[in-house]
């Protein structure tokens, strides 16, 4: 019943469970999974112990499916779609949904000016020691990504207007992706920003594959794309802000994502302790997504060898970064 639970609350405009709970468990069920019958069942199976409950519903006729309907004998109609990967990673998510839909729905505005502050653990190609040299970067933007501002040498606060003719400066690399206006109108339920991040893929490989991406930071498009999504998901995370709820909806999505599991205990680059996201590529690098297990608020983002690879030992990290601070602001130069 727990497994029900969790994904019963996984999608938005869900109703709260009414007197017949088991009814209503069933109905809401259908509405989470993303797959026909027999290939929910072969999914599921796959998961062994930890959702034994959920295939045992599977098996007893349960069909779960995204706006799913029933035919008039009580049987529901399931189109095509897509299951849920990892039931931990589900479970997850939904909680930090939970927290996320207890504080304001904040909106963000085209044109209005956020900040973001974060440090990055330099790295040389080896292993990053207990004391590494940091990095700070602070970056103004607008949510639409067409003016930004950073921090110049001399200490003062510059920003880059546009022109018509001179592409936006970015910190990032021209015409770096992905872009801050992702964010605007996204989803706040994962169903909805699963199908957002995946146009958005999408958009960056073809947009790489005709040479008019010049830099897709920290993103390999030549990956899977459940791969390319984890990776996209990340970079959205670290670069910009993202309201709470639409942070929820981004962890969501993790869980629709083949090989996303949830890291009991991570580290990010400031020493700050969490859990995370993580999944490993064919390397033994582990890519993770570190949060607040409280507040599920992102704290930051690490790769991490877990198996030995050539001189690399298992625990060797070749990447970390910390988010320390972001916000909305009424101006470039305005910390939150």
């Amino acid at each position: 019943m727990d497994e029900m639970r969790t994904l019963a609350g996984f999608r938005d405009g869900v109703p709260a469970m009414e007197p017949d709970a088991v009814r209503d468990a069933r109905r809401r069920l259908h509405e989470e999974f993303r797959a026909p019958e027999r290939r929910a069942r072969a999914v599921w199976a796959r998961r062994g112990a930890a959702v034994a409950g959920l295939t045992a519903a599977l098996v007893a006729g349960v069909v779960a499916v995204p706006d799913g309907r029933e035919d008039g004998t009580g049987r529901i109609v399931a189109p095509p779609g897509m299951p849920v990967a990892d039931a931990e990673v589900a479970r997850t998510a939904q909680r930090a949904r939970t927290v996320a839909e207890a504080t304001p729905n904040v909106v963000i505005a085209p044109k209005t000016w956020t900040y973001v502050r974060e440090v990055v653990a330099e790295s040389d190609g080896r292993p990053i020691g207990r004391r590494p040299r940091m990095t700070k970067a602070e970056n103004w933007y607008t949510a639409d990504g067409t003016r930004r501002a950073d921090v110049g040498k001399d200490g003062r606060v510059r920003e880059h207007r546009p022109r018509a003719d001179v592409p936006l400066p970015d910190p990032l690399g021209p015409w770096a992706l992905p872009k801050p206006a992702f964010l605007i109108g996204a989803p706040g339920d994962p169903a909805g920003m699963r199908d957002r991040v995946y146009a958005e893929v999408d958009r960056m490989v073809a947009m790489a594959g005709r040479g008019e991406a010049r830099s897709v930071t920290g993103i390999d498009l030549r990956g899977r794309r459940d791969r390319v999504a984890f990776e996209l998901i990340a970079q959205v995370l670290r670069q910009y802000h993202v309201a709470p709820r639409q942070q929820a909806a981004l962890y969501g999505v993790l869980a629709y994502l083949e090989g996303v599991r949830v890291v009991p205990e991570s580290v990010d680059a400031l020493g700050r302790r969490g859990r995370a996201f993580g999944v490993v590529d064919g390397q033994g690098i582990r890519q993770e997504i570190i949060f607040d297990p409280a507040s599920y608020r992102y704290l930051g983002g690490r790769h991490i060898f877990v198996r030995d690879q050539g001189a690399m030992r298992a625990g060797a990290v070749i990447g970390w970064n910390a988010k320390v601070d972001s916000g909305v602001v009424p101006r470039p130069g305005v910390r939150p």
